[in-house]
Parts: structure tokens; C-alpha cells; sequence
């Protein structure tokens, strides 16, 4: 297939060799209806190039004999008819964006690739949309291969997973080449294992595990993770075709929440997303009756309990915790003794009575509240001037205890909300490149007792 035509130019090599991390997998399809649409309007704006009408089923059918050709080509390392399929005009597009052409693309195609071997290709065509003399096509690669060890003296089975757009150009003559192949992500793992013709590697269990806590907002502990990785095995044997569906739907939900500046993934986008999980299962309760019967569901659940399941929204224990904790940040820059365990203990047991009768407004604040904290966290952890200003309001305005829940939800809808004081301070600042640090909490609970919050 034409992505592997990259390794030759670098762009497969290096994605093998460095784990993009970016692919998860879910041992339910339960969460692929629940989720469905969202993955699909995200996925819908990600580099696409084209906006021509989808071909009709005879043209598609054409299409995906020319990618069974190309496929083949590969499998087999036949260079000519690889070659074939390329017009000279030819640019390839990397994930960052790198471009490489047809003159240096060809210029390092070798004869054979001696160190790979039993390479075979799957190709998936999504869309197909017409544009000016050719079509656009969206597509998902897997290249199953296995590859030479010299450290252990031993072939190791290997998969590379790349979504991507290809343009082809006609030539007039009922003959269509390639001009353009955009590749907009890869993975390169080792496989665990096989099964249906897909494969699950070492990557897809590993965004498994890490979209797992996600959802519970905790780590697990080394034998649920053992656990787990057992279940994502077990799982993809019985149904593999399921799987891979979810993994190719879970791979713009991490990307969603990119690694921050100390390479770990940012925790306000972890919380937003966490939010929006569970109310796409509110909203899909036949969904999130089957989910929370996989292992899978059974482990988040373990460490983030469900507290509410009504009228469509979900609340975890994450909420509840997250609510009290923006509660306690605003209570201590005031100076004010912040809330006991026993009142968020209180809260938890009345919550699932009380619930209903609450107004629509703080139901809504409370099913966001995982994002609604690390929003506060994150702008006043990195922005000076917003936290200033932030210390100064919450020292004016709450004056006793009482005063401390108001406060709290005033203070994140100025981070969380557009037109936000504190968010709008923090565009300013981050125009005029005066960010600073980023802390945990534990640092924002420390910074808050000292005079000046600072």
C-alpha cells in the first residue's frame, strides 16, 4: 500500500521505531454506539481536503480494486507495479507536516526490504469524494510484518496503523495515479496477538490501560492492571472485528487531549473528555448497561462509582470530588477553614435522593465538574496576572463559609467560559508569552495559604 511506501523516505522507520502513543483500545463495543457520533464529528474535520459528493458504488468498487492492487504490491515488494500506481508529481505529507516528493520518495525506494519479512497489508476505504479529474480517499492502513532482532536473534512480529487521505489524479486515458497521500497519524507495535486477521499490539493494550484511568481519574493499581490486559486479550479473540472498530474511534479521543509541555497528556483536556464519556453514556443508557458489564466498565466503575444515573446525566464519585476540591481552593485563598470530609461524605449519601429536585443549572455545573476544576487549576497555575486577579476577587467576596460554593462555581465559569474574566486575561497573556509554571494541586492548595497566593 502506498504507506508503506514511507518507510523509504523515513516516515514509517521512524514512526516503528518511536510509539506515537496515540491509539487506544476498549474490550466493549457498548461504548463504540455510545460514542459513535461523537467520534464521528470529530474525526469529520481532521485534515480532510476534500468537499466534492461521494462516488456512487460501482466508482467505489473501482476504487478499492486499484488499493487491493496496491496492497498486493506491497505485500509481494513488487517495486514496478508500486511504482505504477505514482504520478512524478507526487507529494507525501507526515504527520507534522513534513513533505517529501516524488524525486526523493524514488530515490530511496530500495530493490527489497531484506529485514522485513511476511509483510501483509489491509486497506479499509472509509470515503470517497469526486474532485477535479480524480477523487479523494480516505482510508485505514495495517501493514502485519515481522522484522529481524539481532539482540535476541529472533524474527519479531510488528503492525503499523495509518489513517490517511490519498488524492488521485486520472490521466485521461481511464488510468489513475497517486499525487498525494496525507498521512494524519501512525502507530508502530509489537503484536501480542492475532486473531480474524487483526492484530492487537503491545500499543493498543498500553492506550487501553491509559484510556481506562481516564475515565476512573485514578490510577490503577498493578494487579487490576495485570487484570485488565488480561480482559483486552481475552476480548479481542472473541470478537476482533469489534475491537478494531473501537480503536480506530479511540484514536482522535486521546489525540483530543495532546501531551502537554512535560510530556504528559494535559488534565484539563483529560477532564473534559472524561465528562463527555459519561454523558454520552447518560445519554445511551442501553450502551452503558452493556459497558458497565464488561470487565472492562466493572474496572473504571471500581475506582469511579457511579453516584447518579438521571435524565440523561451521569455523575461519578470524579464529580463529586472535583466539586469539593474547587470548593476547598476558593476557601483557602479566603483564608476560610475549607470543607470537612464528613460534609463531602454527607453530600455523596443525599445526592442520588436529592438529585431531581436540584436546579437544572447546578446539575449541569456539577456533570462538568471534573473539567470546571482543572480549568481553575490550569489558569491559575500558569498565568500570573489571571491569578492575581483571581486571589483578589475570591478575598473580596466570600467572607464566610456560606459565601464558598457560589465563589467556587463564579471563579470556573471565568476560566471555563469564553467570554470569562480570568480566561480572557489568560489569552491576553499567553499573546504577550507571559505563562508560567504549571502546578499539581497539592502545589495550588500551598500557593493558596500564603499571603498574596503567590
Amino acid at each position: 500500500m502506498v504507506g508503506t511506501s514511507v518507510k523509504s523516505v523515513g516516515i514509517k522507520t521512524a514512526g516503528r521505531m518511536e510509539n506515537k502513543n496515540r491509539v487506544a483500545l476498549l474490550s466493549g463495543m457498548a461504548l463504540v454506539s455510545a460514542l459513535g457520533v461523537m467520534f464521528s464529528v470529530a474525526a469529520c474535520g481532521q485534515g480532510r481536503s476534500s468537499s466534492g459528493p461521494a462516488i456512487d458504488a460501482a466508482q467505489k468498487r473501482r476504487v478499492e480494486q486499484l488499493y487491493a492492487e496496491d496492497a498486493d504490491a506491497w505485500s509481494r515488494h513488487d517495486i514496478a507495479k508500486i511504482v505504477s500506481l505514482f504520478d512524478p508529481t507526487l507529494v507525501l505529507v507526515a504527520p507534522d507536516g513534513r513533505r517529501t516528493s516524488y524525486a526523493e520518495w524514488r530515490q530511496n525506494l530500495p530493490a527489497s526490504l531484506p529485514r522485513e519479512r511476511h509483510s501483509q497489508f489491509r486497506i479499509t476505504v472509509n470515503t470517497v469524494q469526486e474532485v477535479d479529474n480524480g477523487f479523494v480517499a480516505s482510508i485505514e492502513l495495517q501493514d502485519t510484518y515481522e522484522i529481524y532482532d539481532p539482540k535476541r536473534s529472533a524474527w519479531i512480529q510488528m503492525a503499523w496503523f495509518s489513517p490517511q487521505e490519498d488524492t488521485w489524479r486520472s490521466d485521461g486515458r481511464g488510468n489513475f495515479k497517486m499525487v498525494l497521500v496525507k498521512f494524519l497519524s501512525s502507530e508502530t507495535s509489537p503484536v501480542v496477538i492475532q486473531s480474524g486477521g487483526y492484530s492487537l499490539t503491545e500499543g493498543m493494550i498500553q492506550r487501553a490501560l491509559q484510556f481506562a484511568q481516564i475515565q476512573a481519574g485514578a490510577d490503577f493499581s498493578p494487579s487490576d492492571t495485570a487484570a485488565l490486559r488480561a480482559d483486552l486479550i481475552a476480548y479481542f479473540q472473541k470478537e476482533p472485528a469489534k475491537q478494531m472498530e473501537f480503536y480506530k474511534n479511540t484514536v482522535q479521543w486521546l489525540q483530543d487531549a495532546p501531551p502537554g509541555s512535560d510530556g504528559k497528556r494535559d488534565r484539563w483536556g483529560m477532564a473534559v473528555l472524561r465528562d463527555d464519556v459519561w454523558q454520552a453514556f447518560g445519554q445511551n443508557q442501553q450502551a452503558f448497561r452493556e459497558w458497565q458489564s464488561y470487565p472492562f466498565g466493572k474496572m473504571v466503575l471500581k475506582y469511579n462509582p457511579v453516584l447518579v444515573n438521571s435524565g440523561g446525566m451521569i455523575i461519578t464519585k470524579t464529580h463529586v470530588e472535583s466539586m469539593f476540591y474547587s470548593n476547598r481552593l476558593v476557601a483557602l485563598a479566603a483564608g476560610i477553614a475549607p470543607p470537612t470530609q464528613a460534609e463531602k461524605d454527607q453530600f455523596i449519601q443525599t445526592l442520588p435522593s436529592q438529585f431531581g429536585s436540584m436546579p437544572k443549572w447546578q446539575q449541569e455545573y456539577l456533570k462538568r465538574a471534573d473539567g470546571r476544576l482543572w480549568g481553575f487549576a490550569t489558569i491559575y497555575s500558569r498565568y500570573n496576572g489571571a491569578r492575581g486577579e483571581m486571589i483578589a476577587d475570591i478575598r473580596r467576596n466570600v467572607h464566610s463559609s456560606q459565601d464558598i460554593s457560589n465563589e467556587a462555581r463564579q471563579v470556573e465559569n471565568d476560566c471555563v467560559n469564553a467570554n470569562g474574566k480570568y480566561f480572557v486575561r489568560s489569552l491576553v497573556e499567553g499573546a504577550t508569552n507571559v505563562i508560567t509554571m504549571s502546578m499539581g494541586l497539592e502545589a495550588i492548595e500551598r500557593s493558596m495559604r500564603q499571603p498574596g497566593g503567590r
